[in-house]
């Protein structure tokens, strides 16, 4: 019997220009690059996409628009970087859409307060009773507890 033979080692990656249609093409094989160097930055990588290329930016877009993937990939971003600036000619800069200025990929829902609370309940109870809808409007009533 012929000893079996060992896996070819992948080949390296051959750097080459920026362009948004060679990342979207390459971007399942930094995927799993990124999962051999940490299986978490893959399961992170693996929920976004490549939205755009500008220069030497990078801009990845969340595929299912949660908040959780879009904070773990902002703090790997240097990471993602140097996984993708394998495979260019020039230094890589990586983007969250919707992270880059500042502003979450997705807005949290604002903080319920008392106030709040007690405004949704009023709206709920408006839209129950028509005639209460009136005597609210009418006497400009607060709901009290």
């Amino acid at each position: 019997p012929t000893p079996p033979t060992p896996p070819t080692p992948p080949t390296p990656p051959t750097p080459g220009p920026l362009t948004l249609e060679r990342l979207q093409a390459l971007w399942p094989r930094i995927v799993a690059d990124a999962r051999v160097k940490s299986p978490l930055l893959g399961a992170l990588l693996e929920q976004t996409t490549v939205a755009s290329v500008d220069g030497a930016t990078l801009t990845l877009r969340l595929l299912d628009g949660t908040a959780v993937p879009a904070e773990g990939i902002e703090r790997q971003r240097e990471a993602v970087a140097q996984l993708v600036g394998r495979y260019a000619l020039e230094a890589v800069r990586v983007r969250l859409e919707g992270a880059g200025s500042g502003e979450p990929a997705r807005r949290r829902p604002a903080r319920l307060t008392e106030d709040t609370a007690r405004d949704a309940r009023l709206k709920t109870l408006r839209a129950q009773d028509p005639s209460l809808n009136a005597a609210v409007d009418a006497l400009d009533l607060e709901l009290l507890e």
